[in-house]
């Protein structure tokens, strides 16, 4: 099988990268091997949340000046401050033609609210999400904190303690529902999905909204778990719509994040309606790599038939999906053995304090300026790599996880079409 360009890896950097390619006519594939961290999605997109001071942490042109003149070696100093606004709106773009609506904007953070109670920074949300211009200050005097009875993935109890201790007047209210009534006797399928397949259907949304009508007034917002669909005008807005004189918001659960499968699946959508080949459920096995060049790559499902094409990205992610391995000593990248960044002794890997720095966050592939992949030290011409597989940055330490990812996707996207 041949294409123009093979993605390696099917999470939000492989999606934008194969979305872009695709739109301008290139011949794309995506290969992808299972869940991305799109799974555990918070329905914010991070640039630059964790400086060194108060006042960066608003202004994210200044905290990215400050970073880039820190680590030359960083993504963001590779792709170039000059390069930000454009790639910037060529997401946006991807977002407003999906029909995805978003708050935010790249001059300065937001605060969105997490299910502690907290408030973290954040560069985009999707427009259901709860969020604060401000670090420590939320917009409202009176919220009510809503659940649905039996529903265990969200701690309300816990986030109505927080903003009480923060100032906030803030009441609990567990709904008793009775579409519910038909998962709620197995705690195994009273998950978030589940309730987001019943709430499509009309009586059913209808039931919540009456509940929630019944609690709102006096109110100056209404908090809900993420279980509602967001985009697209799908139930969350048919409810916001039907809540009379209160603002409605939802706050991310433990996964599977509704948000973040929506969002995804909207991605794959949109990039096989451009053309794209995704393969899901299939893993590449190995990589050849012939005077400094992919020849070709082998994957699970295809055996012996080679897939071929110009160029090659490698966006398989860090540890959790496999895109790093780590042995005792050891960090290794499995397809291409391509060269990884990390420190010789393992004990200087980690700490045990989670609250600290962890190192290991920081290995990675790699690359030239231009993200092409390392291989003895040697660039791999048609081998370039994005998002959590690269190295020299600590996206929970910098808060640049999902910055990262889009950003190097879309850049290395036009590099490709040497746009």
């Amino acid at each position: 099988m041949r294409f123009d360009t093979i993605i390696i890896g099917g999470g939000l950097a492989g999606l934008i990268c194969g979305i872009r390619l695709a739109g301008h006519n290139q011949r794309c594939a995506i290969v992808s091997s299972g869940r991305s961290s799109m799974y555990s999605f918070s329905g914010s997109f991070d640039l630059l949340g964790n400086v060194s001071n108060e006042e960066s942490l608003y202004s994210l042109s200044d905290s990215l000046l400050q970073l880039v003149n820190e680590n030359k070696k960083h993504p963001y100093s590779k792709i170039g401050l000059s390069r930000f606004e454009t790639l910037i709106g060529e997401f946006h773009t991807i977002l407003n033609r999906l029909g995805i609506p978003t708050k935010g904007n790249a001059r300065e953070n937001h605060f969105r609210l997490t299910p502690m109670g907290t408030l973290r920074p954040a560069w985009l949300s999707a427009d259901c999400v709860a969020a604060s211009p401000l670090a420590d200050q939320l917009p409202w005097k009176k919220v009510a904190v809503c659940n649905l009875q039996g529903f265990m993935d969200f701690p309300h109890q816990l986030l109505a303690k927080q903003l009480l201790s923060s100032g906030v007047d803030a009441t609990i209210h567990s709904l008793d529902l009775r579409f519910l009534d038909a998962i709620g006797q197995n705690s195994t399928e009273m998950r978030s999905v589940s309730i987001a397949r019943l709430l499509e259907k009309q009586e059913n949304l209808e039931e919540l909204a009456n509940a929630l009508n019944r609690i709102a007034k006096g109110h100056d917002a209404l908090l809900l778990p993420a279980v509602l669909y967001s985009a697209e005008g799908k139930a969350f807005e048919k409810l916001r719509n039907m809540v009379l004189d209160t603002e409605l918001f939802m706050l991310p659960t433990m996964p599977p994040s509704v948000i973040g499968l929506e969002i995804e699946s909207a991605l794959i959508a949109e990039f096989k309606r451009l053309g794209g080949a995704f393969f899901g459920g299939d893993s590449v096995l190995k990589g050849e790599i012939q005077s400094d060049k992919v020849h070709h790559i082998n994957t699970a499902n295809h055996g012996d038939i080679a897939m071929l094409a110009d160029n090659y990205v490698l966006a398989t992610g860090s540890f959790f999906n496999k895109g790093l391995v780590a042995t005792h000593n050891s960090v290794y990248e499995p397809v291409f053995g391509c060269d990884v960044a990390y420190l010789p002794n393992r004990e200087d890997w980690y700490t045990n304090n989670l609250f600290e720095r962890q190192e290991y966050l920081g290995f990675g592939v790699e690359t030239t300026t231009d993200f092409k992949t390392l291989s003895g030290g040697k660039p791999v011409e048609n081998l370039y790599a994005i998002g959590a597989v690269l190295s020299d940055y600590n996206p929970v330490e910098e808060g640049s996880g999902a910055g990262v990812a889009l950003l190097t996707a879309l850049c290395v996207a036009n590099h490709i079409l040497k746009l």
